[in-house]
C-alpha cells in the first residue's frame, strides 16, 4: 500500500460521507492504529498499521475507482435519506460489494439540483475539484422564475454577497451566458447552496438547477439515474 494520510485512508474505505465526518471520528477518539487512539488526520499510515473503527479492522480497496453519475432530482448525498445516492450505488453490478461500499462523493448536489455528481474512492481528489484556489470551474445551467436584468448579469460577473456559516461571504466572478431566464454560469467554489443564494440575493427564485460540466468532464448525454466509468486519466485531463 502506498503511504496515506490517516485521513485519507478513511475516506477511501467508504464509511465516511465527507471530510468533516473523518474528522470528527478522529477528534472524539474512534480511530485506532496498532490498538492506540490517534487524532491526528496527517498520520502516515504504512501497510503494517492495523486500523480499527469502533472495533472493526479497516481495509482499503486496491484500486482507484472513478465515475460520473447523473443525480436524479429528489435524490439526496446523506446516506440514510429515502432516496438517496448511495442507494444507486448499490445497485452498480459491475463492482464489488467492498469497491461499492469504498465510492464516496465528491462535490454534493443538493435535494433538487440534478446533474453531474463524480464518484470515488480517491481519498485526493476532493482537495483537486472543491477547493477554489485549484480553480476547477463547474458549470450549471439555470432556469430561473423570470428574465434576469443586464444590472444583474454585471453583479454575477462581479461577485454576489451571500451567507456562508452565518457571515457575509463576496462570491468569485461567475461567467454568465443569458437567454432570457435560462442562465448558463460557471463558478471556481462551491459553497453550500451557492448558486440557489446568488440568485434569491438577487431577487430570482431557482426553478430548476442542474449541473453540466466540471472542469472538461461533461454530463453529456447520461440520462439521471445513470453513470459512467472514467479512467484516472479521464479525471487528470478533466480537471487541467
Amino acid at each position: 500500500m502506498r503511504r496515506l494520510k490517516l485521513k485519507q485512508f478513511l475516506m477511501k474505505t467508504g464509511l465516511f460521507d465527507k471530510k468533516e465526518d473523518v474528522i470528527k471520528a478522529l477528534h472524539e477518539g474512534l480511530i485506532f492504529v496498532d490498538d492506540k487512539i490517534v487524532k491526528n488526520t496527517d498520520f502516515g499510515v504504512k501497510s503494517k498499521h492495523v486500523i480499527k473503527y469502533n472495533g472493526k479492522v479497516l481495509e482499503l480497496v486496491s484500486k482507484n475507482i472513478y465515475l460520473m453519475l447523473n443525480k436524479p432530482k429528489g435524490c439526496l448525498c446523506q446516506k440514510g435519506a429515502e432516496f438517496n445516492v448511495y442507494q444507486i450505488i448499490r445497485q452498480m453490478n459491475d463492482f464489488s460489494p467492498e469497491e461499492r461500499q469504498s465510492l464516496f462523493i465528491v462535490g454534493r448536489l443538493d435535494k433538487d439540483t440534478t446533474g453531474l455528481l463524480i464518484l470515488s474512492n480517491d481519498g485526493k481528489l476532493a482537495d483537486e475539484i472543491m477547493k477554489p484556489n485549484k480553480k476547477v470551474v463547474k458549470t450549471y445551467v439555470v432556469l430561473l422564475d423570470k428574465d434576469l436584468l443586464d444590472k444583474d448579469i454585471a453583479s454575477l460577473k462581479k461577485g454576489v454577497k451571500i451567507n456562508v456559516n452565518d457571515k457575509d461571504y463576496v462570491t468569485m466572478p461567475s461567467e454568465v451566458d443569458v437567454d432570457k431566464n435560462k442562465i448558463r454560469i460557471s463558478i471556481y467554489e462551491g459553497k453550500k447552496r451557492q448558486i440557489r443564494q446568488m440568485f434569491l440575493k438577487l431577487g430570482y427564485t431557482v426553478v430548476e438547477l442542474e449541473r453540466v460540466s466540471i472542469g472538461n468532464l461533461h454530463l453529456g448525454n447520461l440520462k439521471q439515474g445513470e453513470y459512467k466509468k472514467l479512467s484516472g486519466k479521464d479525471i487528470r485531463d478533466g480537471l487541467r
